[in-house]
């Protein structure tokens, strides 16, 4: 199941659909597996988050959207007379507590509460630090001069005397130190003062609290203020600090992603705090202690909640993750709120609480006077996602085919038309496709009211004009999405679809900016055809001739080309001469245009991020030969787009596959398509930006930045005796450096040799591609090894992975290679990522530059993006080498132009990881 996060909306409190939710929850885990490292009584789905629809859960959407209308779900007493518009959420944690939440616009939640229990956690971690005695008295912290000096001058006089940091932890909220507004002004907040504390009597000391003389059932949350001082004082640094490093960054909870405020910025903004006199008074000075900001609750936690709901399990599993503990148990603890607070939601988001009821069944019973439920043993934590269901298949589908569409030359496009036999217009799927494919895709969106328009290339299937691969596609499109805008049966909107070649039609339109256009989703496709042909300066040589030889007519493709026919042949442009086409010709183009030049840039889409208006769901696989390119597309329309839309909207999905095994389910894309084209909430702009398969664990999450902000470039640095050659020799992978004075590796890089292609994130040729061993290429003597050890604990690598290699070849130009792989205890060692640097092109792609024969120079290899566990007891492998064929063209190590020549040269290349040239793999580590 898929980790979903959620905006979510108002906070119910209707007994009814409590209920009804906890019927419906009790349903959906009942099958659960407990996890391993959970109490029996509690189920969390942990990653996989529980995504459900209205029927399932048995709600109807659209009464229980009524429902909450009806309610008052302003908080009343609680959380302030004006709290964010349609924004609430809440989170259970151990034992019955509940963190209960509310939020902003932007969908991130603000929690006092959870103020509170994150100012317990730290006083915990204050304690086990060896900075704090829990049974001291608290007046030898907080009295006499200086920056905690403050009013409560009886505390060290009387029985106050006797009140001890653990004073605190017993009890749910505040002791005799807050302040707060006079007690004869009603509060509504109850808990109990510590066992014998009695007041002074004196109105001057006395006003501080919320409670009558002699009359402990009164407090407000000004103690954990004065413990947010405390706290600042003794650990001399931002507790947000604190908390980030020993805990929140081991949740997976970047820094980036949640935020601690200052209680008087919460006190100060009134969308928080209610107006009467007096309020929030223990609001006061000192807001800084030596420097650093004073935090603590009622400082507001803002952060997502998928995130609060993080922390809810480490509360759950007294505080233990993933087998390492993190906080002690004694110092977890929840916050009661209000006990009427049961779910939180809108029509499409819920999140699923529950009160720990030891009694148990039956649901919705009421418990004495105060209307609360009864609720399954049972701890249920963790955003449900209730999606609208997406538009049903009501239509039946009336196809034209051979519509003629009009280009701006002149030349007229074939397209077919599927269109629903409904009345009314409707939104627009359009592809743009050189070979025939897409029709069925049409169709069946057209079932969903739709019009599906298949469009073909210039040149191809009906279409007028002559074919040049790519070059005229975005002004194609842009003239097609014109036309298809302004016809009657169009309401004005269009989304493109297609994958591979009719992945990158749909980017390389969007710069031109039609109105029409409201969205895109290509599968597998680029940024630019140079980034798709080649790889920082090296032609991947199987996408070049494959692409080149493939498409043999204006309406037929061939066979790929078997590896014996063409791939050898030299010089490398002449291979073009043996095909039976006249197309085949391009090949010679492709390789004149060596680098990054006017050619390449007339129809990609790198420097044309800001003029996108439209945004995108790229989609790819760690073994698509195009995963660069996607994550380089995701980027360039996430910060440079031109449209808020195009900014925030924009996702990417990178699955395990090869190319042409990623695309969505329907359902999916469906429900992509009617958010942005039919306005409908389906959900999809709820869920984080970054959705990925991690191998290894074999699983899918969800990611908010890329590289995830929590991951550590852990350093992998080349170790040997001079004797890496080939898995048999004594290279090592090691956290630590190189001493001095160790000798360098060697080998020689043949080009009429060359190391073969085995797996990895290839388009062609099933035999070669994906996850395969790669245990006959490391029998090579050319092919320099470096392992770790046997891992003692499981490791993520989950971001770009990057060799910074110093190295030094007697030839003019050559190429570097690098490939990880994942070494099981068997000793089979399975391909996860790879790249390749040609020397020239260590600079720049644009202005291409030879190496001095024997000079060292740092080469940085990027092996891509991948997401990997590493499991416990297998190594982690780095090859470098010279070659990968036939992925990618031989460098014949001459400096000769590509393509123009026969001459090959032996390279002898030297790689060095002393100290003083630490060559080291550079890996994205999940802690």
């Amino acid at each position: 199941m898929h980790h979903i996060t959620s905006s979510l909306g108002h906070f119910g409190r209707s007994c009814l659909f409590a209920a009804m939710l906890g019927f419906a929850m009790a349903l959906l885990f009942a099958e659960r597996a407990t996890a391993a490292e959970l109490p029996s009584e509690v189920v969390f789905p942990q990653e996989d988050w529980i995504r459900i629809t209205p029927k399932q859960a048995g709600l109807n959407a659209e009464e229980f959207g009524e429902l909450l209308r009806r309610s008052d779900v302003h908080g009343g007493g609680w959380g302030g007379n004006q709290p964010a518009e349609g924004q609430w959420g809440a989170v259970l944690t151990r034992g019955g507590y509940l963190v209960h939440t509310w939020g902003n616009s932007k969908a991130r939640f603000q929690s006092a509460s959870l103020g509170k229990c994150v100012t317990r956690v730290l006083f915990g971690m204050t304690v086990e630090a060896g900075l704090i005695d829990p049974d001291e008295p608290i007046w030898k912290t907080w009295t006499g001069r200086g920056e905690l000096s403050h009013p409560h001058k009886y505390l060290d006089t009387g029985l106050h005397r006797r009140l001890t940091w653990r004073h605190l932890l017993e009890h749910q909220g505040g002791f005799v130190l807050e302040s707060g507004y006079h007690w004869r002004r009603k509060s509504v907040f109850h808990a109990t003062i510590p066992v014998g504390v009695t007041w002074t009597g004196d109105p001057g000391f006395d006003n501080f609290c919320h409670s009558e003389p002699g009359i402990g059932t009164r407090y407000s949350s000004g103690g954990y203020w004065r413990l947010g001082q405390a706290l600042t004082a003794l650990w001399n640094c931002d507790l947000k600090d604190v908390v980030d490093d020993r805990l929140f960054r081991k949740l997976g909870i970047p820094a980036d992603r949640w935020d601690w405020l200052p209680g008087k910025e919460v006190h100060d903004n009134r969308n928080f705090y209610p107006e009467f006199p007096g309020y929030g008074e223990y609001v006061d000075p000192p807001y800084e202690i030596k420097g650093h900001v004073v935090r603590g609750a009622p400082g507001w936690i803002v952060m997502a909640p998928e995130d609060l709901a993080r922390f809810g399990l480490l509360i759950a599993t007294g505080g233990t993750w993933k087998g390492e503990r993190l906080v002690g148990a004694e110092w977890l603890r929840g916050h009661a709120g209000l006990d009427i607070h049961v779910v939180a939601g809108d029509p499409q988001t819920l999140v699923s609480i529950a009160k720990i009821n030891t009694k148990g069944f039956p649901f919705g019973q009421e418990v004495g006077s105060q209307g609360r439920f009864s609720f399954p043993q049972q701890l249920i934590a963790g955003p449900i996602q209730l999606a609208q269901e997406a538009s049903p298949p009501r239509y039946q589908v009336e196809v034209e085919k051979n519509v003629r569409i009009p280009m701006r030359d002149g030349v007229t496009l074939a397209a077919d038309l599927y269109r629903p036999n409904g009345p009314g217009k409707f939104p627009a799927l359009m592809t743009l496709v050189y070979y025939p494919t897409g029709g069925a895709e049409a169709e069946r969106f057209a079932r969903h009211g739709y019009v599906g328009v298949v469009v073909n290339s210039r040149g191809r299937n009906g279409s007028e004009g002559d074919w040049e691969p790519y070059v005229n596609e975005p002004r194609d499109a842009y003239d097609a999405q014109q036309w298809i805008g302004q016809q009657l049966w169009c309401d004005g909107k269009i989304g493109m679809f297609g994958q591979s070649y009719n992945a990158f039609t749909q980017t390389m339109s969007a710069p031109l900016a039609s109105p029409h256009l409201r969205c895109i989703l290509p599968v597998e496709g680029q940024q630019t055809n140079f980034g798709h042909l080649y790889n920082d300066g090296v032609p991947q040589l199987n996408v070049i001739f494959t692409f080149g030889l493939y498409a043999t007519g204006p309406t037929r493709t061939g066979p790929h080309i078997p590896l014996g026919s063409h791939y050898f042949h030299l010089p490398l442009a002449s291979a073009a001469d043996k095909a039976d086409h006249p197309q085949a010709q391009r090949i010679k183009t492709w390789l004149e245009h060596s680098h990054y030049d006017d050619y390449w840039k007339s129809y990609g889409v790198k420097e044309k991020y800001g003029q996108i208006r439209a945004p995108a769901w790229f989609v790819s696989g760690w073994y698509d030969n195009l995963v660069h390119e996607n994550w380089r597309n995701f980027r360039g329309f996430r910060e440079g787009g031109g449209s808020k839309a195009c900014r925030d909207g924009t996702r990417i999905q990178v699955g395990g596959m090869v190319h042409g095994g990623n695309t969505p389910p329907f359902d999916r894309r469906l429900r992509w398509y009617d958010h942005w084209l039919k306005g409908l909430q389906t959900g999809i702009d709820k869920l984080p930006p970054i959705e990925i398969f991690v191998m290894g664990a074999d699983c899918w999450r969800y990611e908010y930045e890329w590289p995830p902000a929590r991951a550590r470039l852990t350093r992998y640095y080349l170790h040997s005796g001079g004797r890496a050659n080939s898995a048999c020799g004594d290279g090592q992978l090691r956290i630590e450096p190189s001493p001095a004075d160790v000798p360098p590796d060697r080998f020689v890089y043949d080009p009429a040799d060359p190391v073969p292609t085995l797996g990895g994130q290839m388009s062609t040729h099933a035999d070669l591609w994906g996850p395969v061993g790669r245990h006959t290429v490391q029998q090579r003597r050319d092919v320099l090894v470096y392992t770790t050890s046997p891992l003692e604990r499981d490791v993520e690598v989950t971001g770009p992975v990057e060799l910074q290699l110093h190295a030094a070849s007697d030839a003019v130009d050559t190429d570097f290679t690098a490939t990880l792989t994942d070494v099981h205890p068997d000793g089979t060692a399975i391909h996860v990522c790879e790249g390749i640097r040609r020397a020239s092109f260590r600079d720049s792609l644009e202005n291409p530059t030879p190496i001095e024969p024997g000079k060292v120079y740092v080469y940085t290899v990027s092996l891509w993006e991948t997401s990997m566990v590493f499991k416990a007891g297998h190594r982690i492998r780095l090859e470098i080498s010279s070659s990968n064929f036939p992925r990618y063209a031989r460098n014949l190590n001459t400096g000769l132009p590509i393509g123009t020549s026969a001459e090959m040269k032996r390279a002898h290349q030297t790689v060095h990881h002393d100290a003083a040239c630490p060559s080291h793999l550079i890996l994205p580590v999940i802690p």
